[in-house]
């Protein structure tokens, strides 16, 4: 699943899928999705330093499957 899909690049929550799991799994919860300014502007409004940034590929798709910030207060 790409993080934007077909929805435009801009905060806001996304519905969620289960797609690729059994049938147990059910309603899957929404998530909210953040710009990459978007987050970055939350980290400096909080006294937060981003140290590091990684970006976990999708070994099918080859795009990013996630965002993992390390920061420093």
């Amino acid at each position: 699943m790409l993080a934007c899909a077909d929805q435009p690049y801009r905060d806001g929550w996304r519905q969620g899928s289960w797609a690729g799991f059994s049938p147990a799994f059910r309603d899957p919860a929404p998530w909210c999705f953040r710009t990459m300014s978007s987050w970055l502007g939350l980290f400096q409004s909080h006294a937060l330093t981003v140290q590091e940034l990684l970006e976990p590929m999708d070994p099918v798709s080859g795009q990013p499957a996630s965002l993992i910030f390390r920061a420093t207060a």
